[in-house]
């Protein structure tokens, strides 16, 4: 399941006044900042995409054009509406593709509250609350976490929009029945982004990478309320130093935010392929593990393509009041062998 929604409001055209077409630009920007560099997932409503591109009411490059200019906005409208359709027109992300709910059939509506949730989407509120249902259904069924849904803004008092429903029927992909059921299911909401990206300099981290590093981790682990010690192996700076990430501004990113959910237990619940370093190719092939501390090896992917460059690091188990700690061990390719140093 994607770990973050992006509600349809968000790609809806602004009010035509300088203050909403500023906020719009600035919030828009950093959500397709977020969504290609962050290790979570994240998707988006594909029925509720699709209908704003009907109806005239997504952004097109026309229209952050002519907003653009008419407000006086220094912004590159072209680059932003590429990446703009290459995430709202990828039918990939769709959040619904990834449930495992095929159909669901209720007598009574379903409500979604807060009430200006509602009302920000009403064009799409059908197909919204068909989709938050459904993912509710899953929830029910499966116990899986619900995900975030991120926007423009809503108040402050607000921090979670939750849906109530009672389907009588609903069928799962590998055609099992279930219902009646009844649904309140919770998604926590995120408003417009202050503070998601940390400020790393590309000239910091080239000049003093370990110090960069590791004050960046901690930083960035400070609100955590349960965090995981921070350690450097004597290989790490040096295989970070052989990459091409201090140089490289989305690897780097994807790098400190992977690194950094490691820290704060996140790990699991984002897309960072984490999975056990083993003695052999074999199916059965025990994890590595280090005979003086019992560190157990692992591996967590920090980016998909090009180098597709894997992050290897020691779990080192909690000893009387010493946390977990994560000592940072290499950065290697995809295809390099898949070795760590103890």
């Amino acid at each position: 399941m994607r770990t973050y929604i992006i509600e349809p409001h968000l790609i809806s055209l602004p009010d035509d006044n300088e203050e909403s077409v500023r906020h719009w630009f600035s919030a828009i920007s950093r959500w397709l900042e977020e969504a290609h560099l962050a290790p979570q997932d994240w998707g988006h409503l594909i029925k509720c995409t699709h209908l704003l591109y009907e109806k005239g009411k997504a952004a097109s490059f026309m229209e952050m054009r002519r907003l653009a200019q008419k407000h006086k906005i220094d912004i590159n409208t072209s680059t932003l509406a590429q990446r703009f359709n290459a995430f709202f027109q990828n039918d990939e992300l769709d959040v619904i593709g990834d449930t495992e709910i095929e159909d669901v059939a209720q007598t009574p509506p379903h409500t979604i509250t807060p009430e200006s949730f509602r009302t920000r989407n009403d064009m799409c509120e059908p197909h919204l609350g068909d989709a938050l249902v459904s993912l509710g259904c899953a929830e029910k069924i499966n116990s899986t976490d619900l995900p975030f849904i991120v926007g423009l803004a809503l108040p402050a008092e607000h921090s979670e929009v939750v849906i109530t429903s009672n389907p009588e029927l609903i069928q799962t992909k590998d055609g099992a029945l279930h219902g009646p059921l009844a649904i309140t299911a919770r998604f926590g909401h995120i408003g417009t982004p202050e503070s998601f990206s940390a400020t790393i300099t590309q000239e910091e981290f080239i000049n003093n990478p370990e110090a960069s590093f590791t004050a960046t981790l901690r930083s960035l682990s400070a609100s955590a309320p349960a965090c995981r010690r921070i350690a450097l192996h004597t290989d790490f700076i040096a295989s970070l130093n052989r990459s091409t990430i201090l140089t490289d501004h989305q690897s780097r990113s994807r790098l400190i935010r992977a690194s950094s959910a490691i820290v704060r237990f996140e790990e699991g619940s984002l897309s960072l392929g984490v999975r056990a370093i083993r003695t052999s190719i074999a199916g059965d092939a025990k994890q590595v593990k280090r005979s003086r501390d019992s560190a157990t090896a692992w591996r967590a992917t920090i980016t998909k393509y090009g180098a597709g460059w894997r992050l290897h690091y020691w779990l080192i188990p909690k000893s009387g009041d010493t946390n977990e700690t994560i000592e940072f061990v290499s950065i290697l390719k995809e295809t390099d062998p898949v070795l760590i140093s103890e």
